[in-house]
């Protein structure tokens, strides 16, 4: 079984994503680029990106997500993996804490950020995937926000 912090997988992607939640319960999303040769083009995702070589999963989430919108969170749990077949990608999913207001966000991929309500999210353009996480981890993500 692959260890949450580690990767040993040959011929797969080798990816990270971070639900980040504010002490309002909204989880923040960003609008991905809408343009040919990218995965989900045009659609919410989750803050996230490939893991180097010899990196560690945890060390790749606060890497990733310094980059994408320049906040440093040292703070993340494991949640959960996500395989997706088509691609041959393995994502793990990990849970911080940001409470920062949208305009103060920085993103440097992408077409913008926003929080959403858990209820919001289901109306969203957005991987069935990465929908089934967030619901199926709802309790934890909560908890995650009120801590």
């Amino acid at each position: 079984m692959l260890k949450a912090n580690s990767y040993k997988m040959e011929n797969y992607k080798k990816s990270v994503n971070a639900i980040l939640v504010n002490s309002k319960k909204q989880i923040l999303l960003h609008l991905r680029d809408d343009k040919p040769g990218i995965l989900a083009p045009g659609c919410w995702a989750f803050i996230g990106g490939g893991v180097e070589e010899g990196e560690s999963g945890p060390d790749a989430i606060k890497r990733e997500v310094k980059e994408e919108i320049n906040y440093l969170i040292n703070d993340f749990q494991y949640l959960d993996k996500i395989y997706f077949r088509k691609y041959k990608m393995d994502v793990l999913v990990y849970i911080g804490k940001l409470d920062a207001r949208e305009d103060e966000i920085k993103l440097t991929e992408g077409q913008g950020v926003r929080f959403f309500y858990p209820d919001e999210i289901k109306k969203l353009k957005m991987s069935n995937l990465l929908k089934k996480i967030i619901f199926r981890n709802l309790e934890k993500i909560i908890f995650a926000a009120n801590n």
